[in-house]
C-alpha cells in the first residue's frame, strides 16, 4: 500500500508554533519545516543549538527567562520568542 506525500500549503511564520510558555520542561517546536533552535540566555549566552528538533527538554535548566531564536536551514532567523522556565 502507498500513501501520498504530505504537503503543506500554509508554510509562513504565523504558523510556527512554541509552546507551551511557560514551562516546566518539554518545550514543543511545530512547523512545517526543519528548523535550527538556538537558546540563549537574557544576557546573550548561547546555551543550546540543536537541529531539526520538534522538542526541547528544559527539565535540567535553571528557572528564568530564556531567548529562544528559531532559524531555516540556511541560518535565516524566522523568529525568536522570550520563553519562561518554571
Amino acid at each position: 500500500m502507498t500513501y501520498p506525500d504530505i504537503t503543506f500549503s500554509d508554510c509562513d511564520v504565523a504558523s510556527l508554533q512554541i509552546y507551551p510558555n511557560p514551562t516546566q520542561s518539554l518545550l514543543y517546536i511545530q512547523w512545517c519545516k526543519n528548523v535550527i533552535v538556538k537558546l540563549n540566555c537574557v544576557d546573550g549566552k548561547l546555551i543550546k543549538v540543536l537541529r531539526n528538533v520538534k522538542e526541547i527538554d528544559m527539565s535540567d535548566m535553571p528557572n528564568g527567562t530564556y531567548l529562544l531564536s528559531i532559524f531555516d536551514e540556511q541560518d535565516n532567523k524566522i523568529k525568536s520568542k522570550l520563553i519562561i522556565k518554571l
